[in-house]
């Protein structure tokens, strides 16, 4: 048996996040087992698990956490570029906390984090585990 550690949270039905206009580039769209990227949308598919943002409380931002993990796993996945959109990706995180309650602040202050030291989750791959 193979497995992976790590994860939190897994979808029971598919989240589809709208990318606000600023977002993509022409990609010809992305397609993996559980993540689906276009020009207009991110759609993470039931099944799709993740940890959930690293050290920050869960409340008001499991689905920005969501998407925020689909996109690190592409890049991770070498299918979407880090240099062109790790820093969106970290400002959509960001944009989708504040939507969804948590303080412009305590957001910004998430979006610095992820902007000195997300480099490091984007590029590095979960350990594969055989027993």
């Amino acid at each position: 048996m193979k497995y992976k550690k790590g994860y939190k949270y897994q979808l029971v039905e598919d989240e589809v996040i709208n990318l606000p206009g600023w977002f993509m580039e022409e990609t010809g769209g992305i397609e993996t087992d559980f993540i689906t990227i276009n020009d207009v949308c991110l759609v993470i598919k039931k099944g799709y698990a993740w940890d959930g943002a690293s050290g920050i409380p869960d409340i008001a931002n499991q689905r920005a956490s969501a998407g925020h993990d689909a996109f690190y796993q592409m890049f991770r996945l070498g299918l979407l570029s880090k240099d062109k959109y790790k820093a969106k990706s970290d400002a959509l995180f960001m944009a989708m906390c504040i939507e969804e309650g948590t303080p412009f602040l305590v957001a910004q202050l998430y979006y610095t984090v992820l902007e000195k030291f997300g480099d490091r989750a984007a590029s590095k791959r979960r350990k594969i585990y055989e027993c």
